[in-house]
């Protein structure tokens, strides 16, 4: 693959919170992880435009039934209080329950495969992922059964960035 850049593509696998390290140190020219395109994240990397949209959802048990958000779709806080929350770090579901929920209780994880476990074992109440992601490898799988979604898709430009684009060194036009 590869032959629209000209170039031969070799893949390799990186924790989330080393993406933007690993690509300073040239282990690696692009990123290509879902990676939202921020202001913050601008300041650092150019991106290519924007190949899909960015955005969060919660899951959690059905048995539940968690009521996180107020009628006009805004997070509730007192509703977070005593819920683990299960996010992956360093990215927009941090920044977002951090500036929304600072009070609820979160637990970070390396890859969203944790989050998946974690939530499946009750050791966090829900996860804050990517819906579409959660689920083509969650909510339709056997592991997903008795799992839905809480409350809506969030959609915050501030927070989750102006879509999804490939990660490049600044100036890297090439």
């Amino acid at each position: 693959r590869g032959k629209r850049l000209g170039a031969k593509i070799e893949w390799g696998c990186q924790k989330w919170d080393g993406m933007l390290p690993a690509l300073f140190a040239n282990k690696f020219d692009l990123i290509v992880a879902s990676m939202s395109i921020t202001e913050e994240r601008r300041q650092r990397i150019d991106f290519s435009e924007s190949y899909r949209v960015s955005i969060g959802q919660f899951v959690g048990a059905k048995s539940k039934g968690y009521k996180l958000f107020n009628a006009d779709n805004t997070p509730d806080p007192a509703a977070f209080r005593g819920v683990r929350v299960g996010l992956q770090r360093a990215t927009t579901y941090d920044n977002w329950i951090q500036a929304k929920v600072p009070a609820a209780t979160v637990v970070r994880y390396d890859t969203v495969e944790q989050l998946y476990l974690e939530r499946k074992s009750g050791r966090v109440d829900v996860i804050m992922t990517n819906p579409m992601k959660t689920y083509l490898e969650f909510l339709s799988k056997p592991d997903g059964a008795g799992f839905e979604v809480v409350g809506p898709q969030l959609e915050e430009e501030k927070y989750f960035g102006q879509g999804v684009g490939v990660g490049v060194r600044k100036g890297n036009a090439d």
